[in-house]
Order: structure tokens, then C-alpha cells, then sequence
């Protein structure tokens, strides 16, 4: 530029250098002035562009994130319920293999809502109506108890679920019984009976006869101490 000057001053006179050092200061302030409208294009467009893509990126990421944890916990939510439904099949099995093997055949009377308890070496083998003669008593139950060891001399108290006419103990078998009181009512829904010189084997059972008004069943059975007579 310095070059160029010198020439046209030599060459031209004073006014023609004057126009020409115009000239180029106005190439630099026109050439400084488009650097700064770039620039200043560059602030207002591009910037903000470039801004509103990190936001949107990171907006995007959070929902990706967002969706893979929603995914996680439904699948760990079906494999929970997965586990309990498995859970609930094997105790149901578990309670089947504890139900009992077989029920009781007798059909002849309701099921009893209290369960007879067990006397040690005693138990009721069935409890079954029958027909009844006694028009005054129109309800018979017959009870068969057995045991398991050798009860020698025989005497136990019976009670029932309510009122009963009369009771009547005998072994199965028959025979002879000394000082046989077969059946002494003690309270209206219980009596006792007792006999000596024909013991209580497991062989051989004793068959209970109850008469009453009213339905009734055995409700608990004791073995009593034997009353000698007088």
C-alpha cells in the first residue's frame, strides 16, 4: 500500500493522492464493518442455535433415561408377580398334601361343629343315628368307643352336645359284667357307667346308645374312678 502511494504521488499530483488514501481508507473501515456484521450474525443466529440443540439433546437424554427406568420397573414388577403367583401354586400344594387322606363314611348324621376329645388309650370310632322306638325320645345315637390297652375295672363319664333321655354302655360282645350300672344320668347332658369283671380291651369295643329329644352328639368322654358298691 505504502508502495502504491509513492507511485501515484510521484506520477499524479497532490489531489490525486489525497483521493486515492480515501479510497483506501474506506476498503478497511467497509472491510472492518462486514467483519463485525458477521460476527454479529454469528451472536444472534448461530449462538441460540447451538444452544436450543444442547437443550434439546439433553432434554432427549432425559427422556431416555426416564423410559429405560420406567421399562426396568415394569419388568421387575412382572417378575415379582411372576414370583408370588409360583409362591401361591406351591402352597396350594403344600395344603393339599396336608389335607387328610380320607373322610369319615358316616352320612347318617350332620358333621359335629365341636370335635370329641381324645382320652388317653380312648377314642370314638363312630357316632351314627338309628332308629328310634321311643316315640318320647325320637332321636338315637349310637357311639362305638375302643382303646388301645387293657382297662380294668370300666368306668367312664359321657357328655353330649345337649339334653338326653337316657344312655346305655355295653360291650360289643356281650357277656357278664359285675356291678353293671350301664348308664346313670349325672347332669341333663351327661351320665356315667361302670362295670367290674369284664375289662375294656382293644379287641373288643363298647357300643353307647344315647336316647333324646333333640339331635345331640358325644362331646367329651373321661375315664372316672370305679365306685365299688356296698
Amino acid at each position: 500500500m505504502v508502495v502504491t502511494t509513492l507511485i501515484v504521488w510521484i506520477v499524479r499530483d497532490q489531489e490525486a493522492l489525497t483521493e486515492h488514501l480515501k479510497s483506501n481508507i474506506a476498503i478497511v473501515i467497509a472491510g472492518g464493518v462486514c467483519s463485525w456484521v458477521l460476527i454479529l450474525l454469528w451472536y444472534v443466529i448461530a449462538e441460540p442455535s447451538m444452544q436450543y440443540l444442547a437443550i434439546t439433546g439433553e432434554a432427549n437424554r432425559d427422556t431416555s433415561e426416564k423410559r429405560m427406568a420406567a421399562i426396568s420397573q415394569q419388568a421387575a414388577e412382572r417378575q415379582r408377580d411372576e414370583i408370588a403367583t409360583q409362591l401361591k401354586e406351591c402352597n396350594k400344594g403344600v395344603n393339599g398334601l396336608k389335607r387328610p387322606l380320607s373322610k369319615s363314611t358316616e352320612t347318617n348324621s350332620p358333621p359335629s361343629q365341636v370335635p370329641a376329645p381324645i382320652v388317653a388309650h380312648v377314642r370314638i370310632a363312630s357316632q351314627k343315628t338309628i332308629p328310634s322306638t321311643n316315640p318320647k325320645f325320637p332321636y338315637l345315637l349310637e357311639v362305638v368307643i375302643q382303646t388301645d390297652t387293657i382297662i380294668d375295672p370300666v368306668a367312664f363319664s359321657v357328655e353330649c352336645s345337649g339334653e338326653v333321655g337316657s344312655g346305655v354302655a355295653v360291650p360289643v360282645n356281650g357277656g357278664i359284667m359285675g356291678d353293671w350300672i350301664a348308664g346313670a344320668l349325672q347332669t341333663p347332658n351327661s351320665f356315667m357307667f361302670e362295670w367290674s369283671s369284664h375289662p375294656f380291651v382293644p379287641t373288643e369295643p363298647i357300643k353307647i346308645t344315647i336316647s333324646s329329644k333333640k339331635y345331640v352328639r358325644v362331646t367329651k368322654i373321661e375315664q372316672s374312678t370305679f365306685v365299688t358298691p356296698p
